[in-house]
């Protein structure tokens, strides 16, 4: 019968539901509890911890798929009422128990980094296209400004568009903030998901409005620039070509400093977990459990005394009855013939 010990790590879910959170972002509402189990009991981690001890070599296996199997039957992970996540790993060795715990939080922060990682530079990349793309339509925008105030020879648009302007930036902005939104559904969800199909719905239902206020076509909504009938051509070009300016300033403004956000949180590696109790050398030994076999051979031995017992005060009965000699005695007989 081998002896095992067992080592117990505890650790504590936090920032699940975060926006910062990478595993969040990737696995969305799920319960956290049953996540980490899974997350634990993965290839990934179970290989990292492989690596980190060589339990190749200390297993004495031929391939990763045996250790693996041989990980699997000697860790236990399970979720406490108090939301605590403990992982306890039996070995033979005390000391190889509290190792493999240990490794296994260390594989499991590995993975958490590497999740965060991607998330971050996705997000990163996604602003920093968007950025140039809008940095592009700002330097055209400036040019065609630039001309148009050369061949009208104005400087200066009509206030009476500045609340136009406005309202088309904002609207502008909000469909931003929308694709923005989108991108990030993306990275979890299919097209054919209802956050999706809503987010869509609600980015066209902008660009729509924005086409409406742009075009002067029907009846003008409040705040948007006024129709551009009757107005003299050059000023028309003169509003048209400063209000493009200023929508794409605001927009490379915007996205500049979400840019530098995305940047500055891929940098920073967010942890969705505490460890609360390192693995510690267990003392005591886990099985065979000394205390219930004693109490249990007590207990047989008693039970086979009492049975010896009646069995010979039975026999002593027997050979001092007459009778019973007798029918022996013929039983003997019997055989004998």
């Amino acid at each position: 019968m081998k002896t095992l010990f067992v080592s117990t790590a505890s650790i504590l879910p936090t920032n699940m539901h975060g926006q910062d959170s990478a595993m969040a972002a990737i696995f969305g509402q799920r319960s956290a509890g049953a996540l980490y189990i899974g997350l634990l009991s993965s290839r990934s981690v179970q290989d990292d911890v492989i690596d980190q001890l060589d339990l190749m070599k200390s297993f004495h296996a031929k391939d990763r798929e045996a250790v693996r199997g041989v990980l699997a039957s000697e860790t236990t992970v399970n979720e406490g009422a108090d939301s605590l996540i403990q992982l306890k790993v039996k070995d033979v060795s005390a000391q190889r128990s509290a190792q493999i715990a240990n490794a296994y939080l260390v594989a499991f922060r590995n993975l958490n980094d590497r999740l965060s990682l991607t998330e971050g530079a996705q997000t990163r990349k996604f602003f920093e296209k968007q950025l140039e793309q809008e940095r592009e339509l700002l330097y055209s925008a400036e040019d065609r400004l630039a001309k148009t105030q050369k061949s009208t020879g104005l400087v200066d648009s009509s206030s009476q568009t500045q609340a136009g302007i406005a309202s088309i930036q904002a609207i502008r902005q909000q469909i931003t903030g929308y694709e923005v939104q989108l991108a990030g559904l993306l990275q979890r969800e299919t097209e054919n998901a209802p956050e999706v199909v809503t987010m869509r719905s609600q980015i066209r239902q902008l660009e729509a409005k924005e086409s409406q206020m742009e075009s002067s076509t029907g009846a003008v909504p409040v705040g948007a620039a006024p129709s551009a009938a009757g107005m003299p051509d050059k000023n028309l070009d003169l509003l048209r070509a400063t209000r493009d300016v200023r929508e794409h300033e605001t927009i490379v403004e915007s996205m500049s400093r979400q840019y530098e956000t995305a940047r500055l949180a891929e940098a920073e590696k967010s942890s969705t977990f505490q460890v609360i109790d390192m693995a510690l050398v267990p003392d005591r030994k886990a099985w065979p459990p000394r205390k219930t076999l004693l109490y249990l051979a007590i207990a047989i031995s008693f039970l086979l005394g009492l049975m010896g017992a009646i069995a010979k005060r039975f026999w002593l009965r027997m050979a001092a009855d007459p009778a019973s000699q007798e029918q022996f005695a013929r039983l003997r007989a019997g055989r004998t013939a």
